[in-house]
């Protein structure tokens, strides 16, 4: 190897202040591209170019400078990289935790590993206390057995499930929820449930009215006659 070889490759592996380890270049395109930087440089300082510098010496400056600009422009785009990666993490827990119905990540085990914000209003704790909870903890007891049921049947099949059951807020208030499930795969392989929490509670109030009214309309010992507005009958019950 020659003495310009040596020079070249030590000048190639060295690394400049601040840097731990070298950066290799990231592509022909940032080398011109750094090259052409290094070079307007050095035209704009003559007496440099005058120096009277052995040849390998001036060779091996001319590397380190064009090594340097390519670590600038490289740390450049990674400072640009990393504001887009936080503004889009930003907007993903936006969306995540504000939306609208509850999310839950469950072990198969059944403990809570992660919940959003709005899972944790629903619960009525605060969303790092529920982390390693059991979910079941959060299940009407005499609604546990159809929770474990679609536990068991969707690790048996891997197929979606939903059911409607009631719920107990942290401090014991039931209300009724749907929840729809899924299987997914953690980073080690792991297999969870993914369990959207929808609030239901007013819907099931408003069934429970419905079927009161239904039930005094079908017994009620005083004959009932509903017509439309055009005299058309609509229903009667049986007293009627």
């Amino acid at each position: 190897m020659s003495a310009k070889d040596k020079d070249r490759a030590v000048c190639t592996a060295w690394p400049t202040q601040g840097q731990a380890t070298p950066v290799v270049s990231a592509g022909p395109v940032l080398r011109e591209r750094a090259e052409a930087i290094a070079l307007e440089k050095t035209a704009q300082s003559p007496e440099q170019r005058a120096a009277l510098l052995p040849e390998a010496t001036r060779q091996s400056l001319y590397e380190l400078h064009v090594h340097q600009i390519e670590l600038e422009m490289q740390n450049e785009e990674l400072r640009r990289m990393q504001v887009v990666l936080d503004t889009s993490r930003e907007r993903y827990f936006d969306l995540y935790d504000m939306a609208p119905v509850g999310y839950c990540s469950v072990s198969e085990q059944g403990l809570i590993i992660e919940a959003n914000l709005t899972a944790a209003t629903l619960l009525g704790e605060a969303r790092g206390a529920l982390t390693k909870q059991p979910f079941s903890r959060f299940i009407f007891k005499d609604d546990v057995n159809g929770y474990y049921l679609l536990h068991k049947q969707i690790f048996a099949s891997g197929e979606p499930q939903s059911c409607e059951l009631r719920m107990l807020m942290y401090d014991g208030t039931p209300f009724w929820a749907q929840l729809d499930v899924t299987t997914v795969r953690d980073e080690d392989g792991t297999a969870l449930l993914r369990i959207v929490l929808s609030d239901i509670n007013e819907r099931k109030q408003a069934e429970e009215k419905l079927q009161l009214a239904a039930s005094v309309f079908t017994h009620a010992q005083e004959g009932i006659l509903i017509a439309a507005a055009d005299g058309t009958i609509i229903a009667v019950n049986a007293t009627f």
